[in-house]
């Protein structure tokens, strides 16, 4: 549900600084995923190095490592899109629609 739950507890608990509460609260969000970034890049860039990689007619696939290595392809073509928009994984994530309450009455997600 995102930041709707939150809005509207914040709303109800003090409304006269729930804007505020709330602006700050995306901030860190987008702080702490800024910080999950670079650790990923770092991530990547150091297990990157530590591959060789052999010319495409010295590898073989079976046919599920070719579909995950297609499905991989589609995934960072997608993340290449987002970024090219100038939209983070964080971005698309909070644009994506909402779950209807009515639909998952007992959604615990922790319990999850």
């Amino acid at each position: 549900m995102k930041f709707r739950a939150i809005q509207f507890a914040y709303r109800k608990i003090e409304p006269s600084t729930s804007e505020e509460k709330i602006s700050a609260l995306r901030k860190k969000i987008y702080e702490l995923f800024e910080e999950y970034e670079k650790v990923k890049s770092n991530e990547s860039n150091a297990s990157s190095s530590n591959v060789s990689l052999l010319p495409p007619q010295q590898i073989s696939y079976t046919d599920d490592e070719q579909v995950l290595d297609t499905f991989d392809e589609y995934v960072d073509y997608l993340s290449q899109n987002a970024s090219a928009n100038g939209k983070s994984e964080l971005d698309l994530y909070l644009e994506e629609g909402n779950l209807d309450p009515k639909f998952h009455e007992k959604l615990d997600v922790l319990a999850y």
